[in-house]
């Protein structure tokens, strides 16, 4: 009897019974995509930590480095950013919410409360992850502005002193002799 009566329900029937397994599923795909992005963050954030300390001791090689696995990590967020906006737009068909600016703070509001600590935490910790990465990004921002000025500054400097200076060769290509030269770097050890 249980077999005819699942062969006679319309197709109406059929998908409220799939659309409960379908959010579930959704709403896990969301959290795995979610965790993997503060994943990525993280190490971003470590890169990131790491071209700051490039930039101050001056390591360009170093700097180099960070900016290309920087550059690796922004693309796989991306990535996972556009699975997370398909996944939410999922989700909205399925709870009848087709608002194109749909919010996991909305998401979170209509779910279960199983599925609302989970999507609570993950929401709190992507959050506060990309806060700090701005932060650093601000810094680093700043840093690279600092070491900018000061090497225009330098250059400004020494533009200033050659050009009160004769030239250091006569007009035959010889060396003039460098009597009165000024040094303005003057190295230690």
């Amino acid at each position: 009897m249980d077999d005819l009566y699942r062969t006679t329900q319309t197709d109406d029937e059929l998908n409220r019974e799939q659309k409960p397994k379908d959010i579930s599923k959704a709403l896990q795909e969301l959290s795995s995509v979610l965790e993997k992005e503060i994943d990525c963050y993280a190490d971003l954030l470590e890169t990131v930590k790491s071209e700051q300390k490039a930039i101050i001791y001056g390591k360009l090689n170093e700097l180099k480095l960070a900016i290309e696995a920087e550059e690796n990590l922004i693309a796989s967020t991306r990535a996972l950013a556009e699975a997370r906006h398909n996944i939410v737009a999922l989700i909205g068909r399925e709870i009848g919410c087709t608002r194109p600016d749909l919010t996991l703070k909305d998401i979170i509001r209509r779910v279960g409360p199983d599925q609302k600590g989970k999507l609570n935490s993950l929401r709190d910790d992507l959050r506060k992850i990309t806060k700090e990465l701005d932060f650093m990004n601000r810094a680093n921002a700043q840093l690279i502005k600092s070491s900018v000025d000061f090497i225009n500054e330098t250059m400004w400097i020494l533009l200033q002193t050659n050009k009160n200076q004769d030239s250091v060769y006569d007009s035959d290509g010889k060396e003039q002799q460098q009597a009165g030269r000024r040094i303005l770097v003057d190295k230690i050890g």
